[in-house]
């Protein structure tokens, strides 16, 4: 069995507990742990507030990227191949985005060999324009959904760290 931890940004991974390998998003090491790999698919002059020194702190052992403006900031950054829009399955050896980074997060973990996610600040709950309640929001939570359906279709299981998200009611709360 291989468990994977996917630490976003959201509230729920103020706590967030490593379980395998963690993959975390964008600037999600504010809650103070540091992740093995970090994806960043915003370029650098999307972070603001700090964010951007944030992400340059991180102690990952790997950065990967879908933008090569990142080298610049991180050298050993990694070009992410492969990667195209979430549909409704999952190909093997794809990177899938769509507008959260968190979807980029979770198919590194199933090309890496993950059977088993573990979410956290995975939340749709209090982004700036990714929440459940708002047209962009309960779009995004919709292609969460389909995610999660392909996941459960090619036997990977998905389940939440914490709740406190959009997904409560979808995903079970994982125990250990």
């Amino acid at each position: 069995m291989s468990t994977f931890t996917i630490v976003g940004c959201g509230e729920s991974a103020k706590n967030w507990k490593p379980n395998g390998i963690s993959i975390g998003s964008n600037d999600c090491e504010k809650w103070g742990r540091t992740v093995d790999h970090l994806i960043l698919a915003n370029h650098p002059g999307k972070f603001k507030n700090g964010r951007l020194n944030i992400i340059k702190r991180t102690k990952a052992q790997v950065h990967t990227t879908s933008r090569r403006l990142w080298v610049s900031n991180l050298p050993n950054c990694l070009q992410l191949n492969r990667v195209v829009s979430f549909n409704t399955r999952l190909l093997n050896g794809f990177i899938y985005t769509s507008s959260t980074t968190p979807i980029m997060c979770m198919s590194m973990a199933i090309r890496m060999g993950a059977d088993t996610l573990i979410l956290w600040g995975v939340d749709m709950v209090n982004h700036h324009a990714y929440y459940k309640g708002s047209k962009l929001g309960d779009r995004e939570i919709g292609v969460y959904h389909k995610f999660f359906q392909a996941c459960t279709a090619k036997g990977i299981k998905v389940y939440l760290g914490a709740h406190g998200t959009a997904f409560d009611n979808t995903l079970p709360l994982w125990i250990n």
